[in-house]
């Protein structure tokens, strides 16, 4: 229960500050929370798999080190996506 809890609420600030103070959206709350929601389920996905691909393609890595490019290239990925198809502005 506590894990739920504060990713929620983690997941709940990030997106408000996301929306408010890194991408200055003014698209509706509505669209982005239902994307971001959906970016969060694929980023978490993503994680286990790459994570677990890597340690079993290389058995001598352990999942904590595994975890740490795997999650730096995920960080690029999830600023790309929300820039460019969640808080992104109207032309």
């Amino acid at each position: 229960l506590s894990t739920v809890l504060a990713r929620s609420v983690s997941a709940t600030y990030n997106y408000l500050i996301n929306y408010r103070v890194v991408f200055h959206s003014h698209t509706s709350h509505k669209k982005t929370t239902a994307r971001y929601f959906c970016l969060a389920v694929m980023l978490m996905i993503l994680s286990a798999c790459a994570v677990t691909g890597l340690t079993m393609l290389l058995p001598n890595l352990t999942p904590v080190i595994a975890k740490v490019p795997v999650d730096i290239m995920l960080f690029f990925l999830n600023f790309f996506v929300q820039r460019e198809f969640i808080y992104r502005k109207k032309k």
